[in-house]
């Protein structure tokens, strides 16, 4: 696992091969078992859990999973396992002196969401209700689709971050980020995961 903290536009962590092969084959499993099952587990796209604007309209077009909410035992899941690698002290002692993600050294409880993202599915901007997010962007190459960018709209310089595969961006959460329509190069195909680790701290 690689790591870069980047101050342009504003701070956020780069994380890249943050996985080994033998994690990722892991990871699949379980990515593979949900979307085999998606029309049982997958929780529509305008159920609960979203951000909200102030007029209450839900803001994502996605399918999702609280994944803490479906084992009890965290140990029982690939991913709730091998993603606590994310959270190293040595991103801690690289983050200290940026005031956006020095939150990060504090934090002490992390949930983790799982969204998959397919034809004309998106996400409106919103912040998180959490001190940092972390997200890390899963596909099946050669890719399918294009879009799915993720975009700071509030930023001056319009940021945008393209998800490539076992990549990850960690941010401080209350800075507005959104995901670009994603859309499928033919009739059929599959989309892309981003795993969300919402990290925060309970003093």
């Amino acid at each position: 696992m690689k790591f870069d903290v980047v101050t342009d536009p504003f701070p956020h962590v780069i994380i890249e091969e943050i996985y080994t092969e033998e994690q990722l084959e892991l990871i699949w499993k379980e990515l593979d078992f949900f979307y085999s099952n998606r029309d049982m587990i997958f929780l529509n796209p305008l159920a609960g859990g979203s951000a909200k604007d102030p007029d209450g309209n839900i803001l994502k077009n996605n399918h999702t999973i609280f994944l803490d909410s479906v084992y009890v035992n965290r140990n029982t899941s690939n991913i709730l396992r091998e993603n606590r690698k994310v959270l190293t002290t040595d991103i801690t002692e690289a983050v200290k002196e940026h005031w956006e993600l020095k939150p990060f050294g504090r934090c002490d409880v992390d949930h983790t969401v799982l969204s998959y993202y397919e034809d004309e599915q998106n996400y409106l901007p919103h912040a998180d209700k959490c001190q940092i997010t972390i997200l890390t962007h899963l596909f099946k190459e050669p890719k399918q689709w294009t879009g799915g960018e993720l975009t700071f709209p509030n930023d001056s310089k319009s940021f945008v971050y393209e998800p490539l595969n076992n990549k990850a961006i960690l941010f401080n959460s209350q800075r507005e980020h959104a995901v670009n329509n994603l859309s499928f190069n033919g009739d059929a195909g599959y989309g892309r995961w981003c795993m969300a680790q919402m990290i925060n701290y309970r003093t």
